[in-house]
């Protein structure tokens, strides 16, 4: 099978299955048993493991989410950044934590894209790990320097094909998240788009802005003062749809369709934590997520409020490991030395 059918296969087929998550807010629909709770729990303070430095995207969501957490729950809830070598090492420190809810989880794609991206990752992405909750979804928008020759994801497929290999785009790394959104382009409009590796996301950044790159994929609350400002120009968002935070960029699945790159956060917890405690965690993650000025706080964030249950959860992080596990595959990644 070629790397552009076997791609849009799995991609399709983990769409599929990822939309057919409650994503909507729905509550505490689906979480059941709660009321049955050990009542003992929580007796003493909560470690919530952000396996990113303070001030990145799932750190910020966590503080925003946790002290109301804390309330809810009686208990402190107390961040923990353990950073390094891609969010490998506080995802390791979770899977091999006590399995008594007082050690969670908060993570992205990431997680999923690391246990397959390195052989000795140290965690099984499903298998180590109990899902308590998405919270939310955020877009990312695939951005040009304003004087590039495409002005639109249509003229870009075109001149791509037309120069194969001899378009770039940058990333903050091999492996991360922007470069297989970067290989899912590739794949899904048949052409070639040369990866630039940089260290981090405001050297990519720069480097499109500063124009030694056309092209990025760049999370969109990080790129917008960009684009507002007329130092970048948006092609695309990665969502399915228009996204709600930027209504009057298009989507790339506009021109391809079936492409979808969003972002997601969601809490997780050790393997084997009780069913009840699951579902009091669950349970009140869905009711925080109804207090007022929640989703706005969300937007401010660039993120879109997406409650998902631990069943749907794991259903998402089931079709993902299945999605980067193809991408990857195909595109014959490796992680950066």
């Amino acid at each position: 099978m070629s790397v552009t059918r076997s791609l849009r296969c799995i991609g399709l087929a983990a769409a599929t299955l990822a939309g057919s998550v409650a994503f909507a807010r729905t509550g505490a629909t689906g979480v059941t048993g709660a009321a049955g709770a050990d009542a003992a729990y929580p007796s003493r303070p909560i470690t919530m493991v952000v396996p990113q430095a303070p001030g990145g995207g799932v750190d910020l969501l966590a503080r925003l989410v946790m002290h109301r957490l804390a309330s809810a729950l009686g208990q402190p809830v107390v961040i923990e950044n353990r950073a390094g070598a891609g969010g490998l090492i506080g995802t390791r420190y979770v899977a091999r934590a006590a399995s008594d809810g007082y050690t969670l989880l908060l993570t992205s794609p990431s997680h999923n894209i690391n246990a397959v991206l390195h052989q000795k990752a140290g965690y099984d992405a499903l298998g180590d790990f109990t899902p308590v909750a998405l919270l939310a979804r955020g877009p990312f928008v695939l951005v040009a320097h304003p004087d590039f020759e495409a002005k639109s994801t249509a003229e870009l497929i075109a001149l791509a094909r037309k120069n194969p290999g001899g378009i770039a785009y940058g990333s903050v790394g091999a492996g991360s998240f922007n470069h297989l959104l970067g290989e899912m382009f590739n794949a899904a409009a048949q052409v070639k788009l040369q990866h630039v590796p940089y260290k981090g996301s405001a050297q990519a950044a720069s480097a499109v802005v500063g124009g030694q790159i056309p092209l990025s994929f760049n999370s969109l609350p990080g790129a917008l003062p960009f684009i507002r400002a007329g130092r970048l120009r948006a092609l695309g968002v990665t969502t399915p749809g228009v996204s709600r935070l930027a209504p009057d960029i298009p989507p790339l699945s506009s021109v391809l369709p079936g492409y979808e790159g969003t972002t997601w956060y969601g809490i997780l917890a050790p393997a084997g934590l009780p069913q009840p405690i699951v579902d009091r965690l669950s349970g009140q993650i869905a009711r925080l997520l109804q207090e007022p000025g929640m989703e706005q706080s969300m937007v401010q964030l660039g993120a879109q409020m997406s409650y998902a249950n631990p069943q749907d959860f794991g259903d998402l992080l089931a079709a993902q490991t299945i999605l980067w596990r193809q991408v990857i595959e195909d595109a014959n990644v490796t992680p950066a030395d």
